[in-house]
C-alpha cells in the first residue's frame, strides 16, 4: 500500500511539542523535531532501515514492526496513552497552540475524520497504523517524514 505519514504524525508531534517550545511551527520545522524521536522508536522496534526508506518515498508495507513504530511514536509524544487511547480534545488544543494557523484548520480536520473514520482496535499498533493510513489518503501533503 502506498502512503506517507502525515496528519496523524503532525498531530503526535503536537503534544511534544508543547514540552519543548511554545513557538508555533510550521512542516519544516516539525520535520526537523521528529528526527531524534524517530530514531528511538526505529530502535526500540527493529525497524528495518529499508522500511523507514519505503515509508519516506510513501511505500508503507503493513510490518508489525513498522506499525509499532508509529505507536511508539504516539506513546512517546503522549498523543496516545498506554492503552491505546487517542484524545482528540488534547490534539485540538495542542494543534492550537504550536501549528502554524496556516496548517492548523487542516490538521485538525484530518484528526477529526480519521479520529471518526479509523475503526477501534484491539491491537494498538495496528489502530495507530491505520490513523496514518487514513491521514496520509486525506492530505499526503503533511508529511512530516524525510531524509
Amino acid at each position: 500500500m502506498k502512503l506517507k505519514v502525515s496528519g496523524s504524525i503532525i498531530f503526535i508531534l503536537s503534544i511534544y511539542l508543547l514540552s519543548v517550545q511554545c513557538a508555533k511551527m510550521n512542516l519544516d520545522e516539525l520535520k526537523k523535531m521528529v528526527k531524534p524521536i524517530s530514531s528511538s522508536c526505529k530502535k526500540k522496534n527493529n525497524v528495518p532501515e529499508d522500511l523507514l526508506l519505503a515509508s519516506y518515498a510513501g511505500v508503507f508495507p503493513r510490518e508489525k514492526s513498522l506499525m509499532c513504530y508509529y505507536k511508539c511514536l504516539a506513546t512517546m509524544l503522549k498523543l496516545m496513552n498506554k492503552q491505546g487511547q487517542f484524545s482528540l480534545d488534547k490534539m485540538f488544543n495542542q494543534v492550537d497552540l504550536l501549528v502554524v494557523e496556516e496548517l492548523a484548520p487542516r490538521v485538525k480536520q484530518i484528526a477529526k475524520d480519521c479520529y471518526d473514520q479509523t475503526p477501534k482496535r484491539d491491537d494498538t499498533c495496528e489502530y495507530t497504523y491505520d490513523l496514518v493510513v487514513c491521514a496520509y489518503n486525506t492530505d499526503s501533503s503533511l508529511s512530516v517524514f524525510s531524509r
